[in-house]
C-alpha cells in the first residue's frame, strides 16, 4: 500500500475511492470542510456523525459522492486499533482502491503521534489483506515532520 502525505486537501470523485473522516461536525472540522466542498446536506452529515459516535462504530455513507467512511471520535488510544481495522474492513467491502484519509489534518496543538503510529502499523502491516492501494493522508504542515518521522519508524520496524 502506498501512502501519499498531502499538505493540501484533495478533492476526489474517482471510481473506487472514498473519504475517511472523523465523525465530528462541530465547528471548523475536516468533516465540516469536506461537506461544504462537496455541497452535501449538512443535516444528513450531522445526523450521521451523531449516530456514528453514539454507536461508536464505523459508518459508510454510500449515498454521497464520493463515498464517505465515518469514523467515530476516539476517546482513548485503546479504541484506535479496533476502529481503524473496521475502517479497512469497510473499505474492503466497498472495494475501495484509493482512500482519502483526513483524520488529524486540522490538528493545531495536540500531536497524537501514538495514535498515528498505531494507524500506520495497521495500514503498513504486510499481512494486511485490503483492496486499498493508495492512501492520500492529509497532514497539518505544523507537524508534517513528526508524522513523516513516525512513518519511517514504523516502516523500519516491519
Amino acid at each position: 500500500m502506498d501512502i501519499d502525505f498531502l499538505l493540501e486537501p484533495r478533492i476526489t470523485d474517482e471510481a473506487h475511492s472514498a473519504i475517511s473522516v472523523t465523525a465530528n461536525f462541530n465547528g471548523f472540522t475536516p468533516l465540516w470542510a469536506i461537506a461544504r466542498a462537496y455541497h452535501w446536506d449538512s443535516d444528513l452529515i450531522k445526523a450521521a456523525a451523531e449516530e456514528c459516535n453514539k454507536k461508536c462504530e464505523v459508518m459508510i455513507l454510500t449515498e454521497l459522492n464520493p463515498i464517505v467512511i465515518l469514523v467515530p471520535k476516539t476517546k482513548a488510544e485503546k479504541n484506535i486499533t479496533t476502529i481503524f481495522k473496521d475502517l479497512v474492513d469497510a473499505a474492503n467491502i466497498l472495494d475501495i482502491k484509493k482512500l482519502h484519509f483526513t483524520h488529524y489534518s486540522y490538528m493545531k496543538s495536540k500531536k497524537p503521534l501514538n495514535e498515528i503510529k498505531q494507524i500506520l502499523k495497521i495500514l503498513l502491516d504486510p499481512s494486511l489483506h485490503t483492496s486499498i492501494k493508495t492512501v492520500y493522508w492529509d497532514l497539518n504542515a505544523d507537524f508534517k515532520d513528526d508524522v513523516i518521522k513516525t512513518y519511517k519508524e514504523v516502516l523500519l520496524s516491519l
